[in-house]
């Protein structure tokens, strides 16, 4: 076999193996080539699984340790208990120290590590830069005043297992002091109760309560998975952070915090920095954001309770991002139950957003949802019981999904450069600036809305375009608003248009095929039914006074009357479109 390889590998590089010296030099060419072959062979799966997934990293299933709540001969049983802390079996130390009265446990090995008990003062730190470790808490209490209580340096992959019926506890001081030889104050390092330099993955469907006094809750500086366990983190600052990514699936997590309550903060690599939670539920009450990404937030399923900032009512500084959801790059929404009490947005990109299904009630001091580019709403319910606008987005796309919007300015806006509020003043936080730029648009191919403006209805600073579903657009203003506002022309060709109020009103220029019924000093509580014949092409039931009100539905034509009834009494209307009919509506060109 050798003496064949060789063979090839002299034909290949030309080399005349009778000449002396070259038996030696080929004969390493073939092992050194061979082990290259080998190891990249070996690598390939990984290599191809990384590449299928954008070259984000692949954490490989095969390499972990297996968890389990059984402990196996292999393991090593470390038992709590101060400076009386016992080990059975390898890849341990432990360092009493009587001066400081504290405790250190040094795992260097990779293996299982079963620990029990408890330490009123030490701290277990992972220092095996090739290996993987399992840390299984069986029913644990780690207290440490002046460090993290789990403080993985180096590993390849530490895993943090949670049996099932195990409360375990982590706890740490109000300050550090890095006097370890591998802390580092200069990069405040480590910052986190239980803190990893390296990949980390939770599982496992015990509980972990943390209580992080010093800064942080749990961080992981690469890649944090979160599988089954239920956690709890009480935190001066940020919750839960993977720096490079945060994955959560099945997962049941309740955070108080300061800061973030859930995050990831990588801003180099556009591949990272993401969120990806699946079926999990989580109650987040955070000083700042809710859920941050630096880059994308992805939310397949779950349940989600949210506060920030002190809630819708909360006055604070605009300087602060407290937002319910946030994320730098996109938000995909595939499902889930929202509930967003937050001081700033309700659900915050600065790219797109898209919302495919999900449950959303949503309270907020600012916007209920923004995105910098297009926000797309296919499917869901969404319930914006407060807000200063509600959807905005540079293009608004609704083409489904149930939507209820009470605004203090603009009900759904399509903006760019910045955004105003009623009056031409700054919004709640100031002008929002967009990041997003080009040919703004409200379009709207199906869903129900219904939306209350105390500014315009549907603003757009460029088009608005309705082609199906059925809106309900009502706008209680003193101020230039209308309840359908555009710079660049309104069409309607499809779906039922109500919109009205109160307010000064411009005429309705429009390029719409679909006609209108135009009715003025509606009273609240007024039922309204529009027919043609026998047959009902529109019904109202307004739940305030009215100053002006139009009705856009599939059958009403041009030039044509047409029956109005108002609390059973009625009259002939004449249906008009673009700049005829009774009178004026829409606002073109007026006060953004």
């Amino acid at each position: 076999m050798e003496n064949t390889m060789r063979d090839m590998y002299c034909e290949i590089f030309g080399v005349d193996i009778m000449k002396k010296g070259y038996v030696v030099i080929v004969t390493l060419l073939i092992i050194a080539v061979t082990a290259l072959l080998l190891v990249t062979y070996s690598n390939w799966d990984y290599i191809e699984d990384s590449l299928d997934n954008g070259g984000k990293p692949v954490v490989d299933d095969n390499t972990m340790p297996t968890t389990t709540d059984t402990i196996s001969n292999d393991d090593t049983v470390i038992a709590l208990n101060g400076d009386s802390t016992k080990v059975n079996g390898s890849g341990v130390s432990i360092t009493n120290d009587v001066t400081t009265n504290t405790t250190t446990l040094l795992i260097t090995e990779g293996g299982t590590y079963v620990v029990s008990g408890s330490i009123s003062n030490g701290q277990i730190i992972v220092n095996a830069p090739k290996d993987n470790v399992v840390i299984t808490l069986n029913g644990a209490d780690i207290t440490c005043s002046y460090s993290s209580p789990i403080y993985v340096y180096k590993s390849s992959l530490t895993t943090i297992y949670l049996p099932s019926g195990t409360v375990n506890t982590l706890t740490d001081g109000t300050t550090y002091t890095f006097a370890d030889n591998l802390s580092s104050a200069i990069d405040d390092e480590p910052n986190a109760c239980l803190y990893s330099g390296s990949d980390l993955v939770i599982s496992g469907n015990g509980k972990l309560v943390v209580n992080a006094n010093y800064k942080n809750g749990i961080t992981s500086k690469d890649t944090l998975e979160i599988s089954s366990a239920t956690i709890i983190v009480t935190a001066k600052n940020n919750g839960v952070n993977g720096r490079n990514s945060n994955v959560i699936t099945n997962a049941d997590i309740t955070v108080n915090c300061g800061g973030d309550a859930i995050r990831s903060t990588h801003d180099v690599d556009s591949s990272l920095g993401y969120i990806v939670i699946s079926n999990s539920k989580m109650y987040l009450t955070a000083g700042e954001d809710g859920i941050q990404a630096e880059t994308s937030l992805t939310i397949k399923s779950g349940t989600f309770n949210i506060k920030t900032g002190g809630g819708s009512s909360a006055r604070i500084s605009s300087t602060i991002s407290a937002k319910g959801l946030k994320a730098s790059a996109d938000i995909v929404i595939n499902g889930g139950t929202f509930i967003i009490d937050s001081a700033d947005d309700g659900i915050h990109s600065n790219g797109d957003i898209t919302i495919f299904d999900g449950v959303f009630t949503i309270s907020t001091g600012d916007d209920g949802a923004h995105a910098d580019k297009n926000l797309n709403v296919t499917g869901g319910t969404i319930n914006i019981a407060k807000s200063y606008e509600g959807l905005e987005g540079s293009t608004v796309n609704i083409s489904g999904g149930t939507i209820n919007i009470v605004a203090s300015d603009d009900g759904i806006n399509a903006a760019g450069g910045s955004s105003r509020g009623a009056g031409g003043g700054p919004g709640r936080f100031g002008a929002d600036r967009f990041t997003g730029s080009g040919d703004y648009a409200i379009n709207v191919s199906g869903g129900t809305i219904v939306l209350y403006a105390g500014g315009d209805g549907l603003d757009s600073n460029g088009v608005i375009s309705i082609i199906g579903g059925k809106i309900t657009a009502i706008i209680n203003s003193s101020l230039d608003n209308s309840a359908l506002d555009c710079d660049g022309g309104l069409t309607i060709t499809g779906g039922t248009v109500i919109a009205g109020g109160t307010g000064t009103f411009e005429s309705l220029t429009s390029s719409s095929t679909q006609s209108y019924v135009y009715l003025s000093n509606i009273s609240s509580g007024a039922q309204i039914v529009v027919q043609s014949g026998t047959n009902r092409l529109a019904e109202y039931t307004s739940n305030r006074e009215l100053s002006r009100l139009v009705i856009f539905a599939p059958g009403i034509t041009n030039g044509q009357s047409y029956t109005v009834s108002v609390n059973g009494v009625s009259s002939s209307v004449t249906a008009g479109t673009g700049g005829g009919g009774q009178g004026g509506f829409g606002n073109m060109g007026g006060r953004r």
